[in-house]
């Protein structure tokens, strides 16, 4: 498991179709990674790169939670609707500048958005 990489910085920003030499040589089925809040799973080897996505501030479709389950020697990507407008009300009572709740509640709006028009529930 690792944040954005398991080699390399801690907040870098690849696209899994650059992520085969980020793996190459690990000993590993499966390889975790977040950072980019975007669901997948891409194959180098034998090494499986999974990325479960975002619960909140999905960046390929958001107003739904992403997650990832293992079960059965198998990863299944998983996503569930949430009430956008309900976390958008939450976000306003948190210690946070006005500014950055604004900016994320943009990002969760617009994202939802998204999500109703392109992503079909699973």
């Amino acid at each position: 498991m690792a944040h954005a990489t398991p080699k390399g910085n801690l907040f870098e920003y690849l696209p899994m179709d650059q992520w085969e030499d980020r793996v190459r040589g690990l000993d590993a089925d499966y390889v975790l990674l977040g950072h980019t809040h975007i669901q997948g799973i891409r194959a180098f080897g034998k090494t499986s790169v999974v990325n479960p996505g975002s619960e909140g501030l999905a960046r390929d479709g958001g107003g739904q939670a992403c997650y990832a389950v293992f079960a059965e020697r198998r990863m299944e990507l998983k996503r569930i609707p949430y009430d956008v407008e309900r976390t958008v009300a939450i976000l306003q009572m948190a210690p946070l500048a006005q500014h950055v709740k604004d900016g994320l509640a943009a990002v969760l709006r617009a994202a939802g958005d998204q999500a109703k028009v392109t992503r079909p529930m699973r």
